[in-house]
């Protein structure tokens, strides 16, 4: 089993989809770190995997 996390993107889409497997989920993710502060806060993510979860989940809350 395989879960990749990255930026929720066409270019991220594009490098994955058609890959045999492959699942697109999306999720929110915190971001404190920004060069502009009003850009700090939940951002979409892509959760990748090679299988099905069994849920899922809408937002993924860090700590």
């Amino acid at each position: 089993m395989v879960l990749y996390s990255n930026s929720y993107s066409d270019l991220v889409r594009d490098l994955f989809d058609g890959v045999n497997g492959t699942v697109f989920n999306t999720v929110s993710a915190s971001r404190f770190i920004n060069c502009n502060g009003n850009g700090r806060g939940p951002v979409l993510e892509y959760a990748i995997t090679n299988f099905k979860p069994n849920t899922i989940q809408t937002q993924l809350e860090l700590d």
